[in-house]
């Protein structure tokens, strides 16, 4: 619904609630007045109230900041985007791969339909709630047994807030066509495949820098061939813990601190060995 006014009614509250209860999923534009005020039907409870953000991802000035927004959508291009973006949304096996935005080749505003036929160009929320309704009918069509609000749940879920509340300017975040199919159909990814074991030896330095990280360094040498097996990285950052883990080959190493102030004075370390998953030696300094 691209359509908004600043007072509530009991009527149409009701109607709203009547036709959401029915099974409808009602979404609206939050309006246009850039402040914190309640656009209606937007901002009954029943309705999912739509934000707009510009092509960059960034809520815009003139769409409305308050409790009822729910989600967000390109409303507006911004003038400093470099490209133009053609609308696409792909649907594959039940999965979603892309959306993006339909933008005039200008780069002024969203290119949308009029009434009288042929394209024109607008900015404002009434851009961004058709984006809305379309990532919705997308993710309905892919199990047409859901319920509303199941389809509600799906795109706040999975807007780019993860599931939070951002603040009152973009609700939930700007929605995501496949995040809510895979959300809608129960898609869990594809486990990640567990790392190589180290047939060697493993080496796990463990760093907490102090006042003057840049100071110190480490290094641990081949003692078997005379090289450098790794080196530390430079340390910026004040009391900051740092992980590393090594797999090397098995020969004999030697670990050295170097601090360069030379006041012997240096960060805490510990050192952790493990020859083919065995822990050999814990060193502190």
């Amino acid at each position: 619904m691209s359509l908004g006014g600043g007072g509530p009614s009991a009527y149409e509250r009701d109607e709203m609630q009547k036709h959401f209860d029915e099974g409808m999923l009602l979404i609206a534009a939050a309006g246009n007045g850039g402040n914190t005020a309640l656009s209606y039907p937007a901002s009954y409870d029943s309705v999912i109230s739509v934000a707009a953000v510009d092509s960059t991802g960034d809520h815009v000035s003139f769409s409305q900041r308050n409790s009822q927004v729910e989600v967000a959508a390109p409303g507006k291009y911004h003038s400093n985007h470099p490209s133009v973006h053609i609308c696409c949304i792909h649907a594959l096996a039940h999965n979603i791969s892309h959306l993006y935005i339909i933008h005039d080749i200008s780069g002024r505003s969203v290119r949308s339909t009029v009434s009288s036929g042929g394209y024109a160009n607008y900015d404002g929320t009434s851009m961004a709630t058709p984006h809305v309704s379309g990532v919705a009918a997308i993710v309905w069509s892919q199990k047409p047994g859901a319920t509303n609000s199941e389809v509600r749940e799906a795109l706040k879920q999975t807007a780019t807030g993860g599931g939070n509340r951002i603040n009152n300017s973009l609700g939930y975040g700007i929605v995501k066509a496949k995040q809510a199919v895979d959300y809608i159909l129960g898609y869990t990814p594809s486990p990640t495949p567990a790392p190589t074991p180290c047939e060697g030896m493993t080496v796990q330095v463990d760093i907490r820098t102090d006042d003057y990280p840049q100071e110190t360094a480490w290094e641990i040498m081949n003692d078997c061939d005379g090289t450098a097996a790794e080196t530390s990285p430079t340390y910026t950052s004040q009391g900051t813990p740092y992980t590393v883990e090594y797999c090397l080959p098995e020969a004999e190493y030697t670990f050295t601190v170097t601090d360069t102030y030379g006041d012997g004075k240096f960060l805490l370390f510990n050192i952790t060995l493990h020859l083919f998953h065995r822990n050999i030696a814990n060193i502190y300094s």
